[in-house]
């Protein structure tokens, strides 16, 4: 999907979008816990776990992270082309984590910097799932 954001007036919105964006608000800027925070505000924690990193307000800046997830082959190589194709968008890695192969399948994560990035995320996800022995390449935030 070329266009991943809309301009759209809260009043269409569900009411819990505002209660993520004050618990998000009380997290972040009143070191509250989110269990607390989620209490106060009155929804539940998976709600603010599915949303909060994808509403805000148009003048706060948009995360610059992003958590990546791989199916993979497990084959000699396969992190480096994965690699390969996020150096060459510009992104810059932050952290990775892999798992030991079970039944020849391994699942990596790898966490991105994405400021400076020279395509979009989209785009680099259908580069990595066009590569041979990725079985799978989504954004999990």
């Amino acid at each position: 999907m070329e266009n991943e954001y809309f301009l759209v007036n809260k009043k269409i919105l569900p009411d819990f979008f505002n209660d993520v964006l004050d618990a998000k608000n009380m997290v972040n800027n009143e070191n509250k816990s989110v269990s607390d925070a989620c209490k106060e505000v009155g929804i539940s924690r998976s709600t603010y776990y599915k949303y909060k990193d994808f509403i805000r307000y148009p003048d706060e800046k948009p995360t610059n992270k992003a958590v990546l997830s791989f199916k993979v082959d497990d084959i000699p190589g396969i992190l480096s082309f994965i690699l390969s194709k996020i150096y060459e968008c510009k992104a810059s890695v932050l952290t990775i984590n892999q798992t030991a192969p079970v039944q020849g399948i391994a699942y990596i994560t790898i966490t991105l910097s994405v400021n400076g990035m020279t395509t979009t995320l989209d785009r680099l996800l259908n580069t990595i799932n066009s590569l041979e022995h990725v079985l799978n390449a989504t954004m999990l935030k």
